[in-house]
């Protein structure tokens, strides 16, 4: 709905008797020019002065009930969900997951999209960081532990943009929480399992992690060898 001053008229002046923008400026006690920006929708409003336009615009009747509401609705909580691409089962069980609960978080005024990025590439995800950044309110990520990364949500921070880390933490970043396992007790809890196959017989043991790139996979290999060793 486009909305046009017209500072000249009065509900009294009006041939239907309607409410004019001029009509809700005085009872809202602001200028023609605001209540045009907040019915419009447009930036620049402190939010005590959008609710005191719209109230002021629903008591005169100016906005049909509806549009009043709508009007009156907060904006929708922005998320993005960074994930590495490839065919990790969980990983990709995870993405899909949020994409399924998109009709769940409704009703509480949430949207959130999914983006898998090349796994093992810092670059790469700290551009996607920028990029979702712009038009998100928080982001949740697989971090990967690299400087371009953490500089990227350093930025976001600094911004008010708040960013939650994944499976894999980052060191000295400002994230605000990160979720996911204690992977160094991981680790120690596969040692021990391990040297309990084995018993006391000596054997050579393998361990194949994904990319060291990731904290949580160096997290895991160092408690795996605590208890090893």
């Amino acid at each position: 709905m486009r909305v046009n001053p017209d500072p000249a008229g009065t509900a009294a002046d009006s041939p239907t008797g309607r409410a004019r923008v001029v009509d809700i400026a005085r009872a809202a006690g602001v200028s023609t020019a605001t209540v045009d920006r907040v019915l419009n929708k447009r930036p620049g409003v402190r939010d005590a002065t959008v609710q005191r336009v719209l109230k002021a615009a629903g008591e005169l009747d100016y906005l049909p009930e509806q549009a009043l509401y709508a009007a009156l609705a907060p904006q929708p909580l922005r998320l993005s969900v960074l994930l590495p691409a490839g065919t990790n089962r969980f990983i990709r069980m995870l993405g899909d997951m949020v994409g399924y609960s998109q009709e769940h978080w409704a009703p509480f005024n949430v949207r959130c999209r999914v983006e898998f990025i090349e796994s093992f590439d810092p670059h790469e995800l700290a551009a996607a960081l920028r990029r979702h950044g712009k038009r998100s309110d928080g982001i949740a990520v697989m971090a990967l532990e690299h400087p371009a990364v953490r500089e990227a949500v350093t930025e976001l921070a600094a911004q008010g943009v708040s960013v939650i880390t994944l499976i894999s933490d980052l060191s000295n970043s400002p994230r605000v929480a990160y979720i996911g396992l204690d992977n160094r007790a991981a680790g120690r809890t596969a040692g021990y399992l391990i040297g309990r196959f084995i018993g006391a017989r000596s054997a050579q043991v393998a361990l194949i992690a994904g990319s060291l790139s990731y904290r949580a996979h160096e997290e895991r290999e160092a408690g795996f060898l605590h208890v090893i060793d």
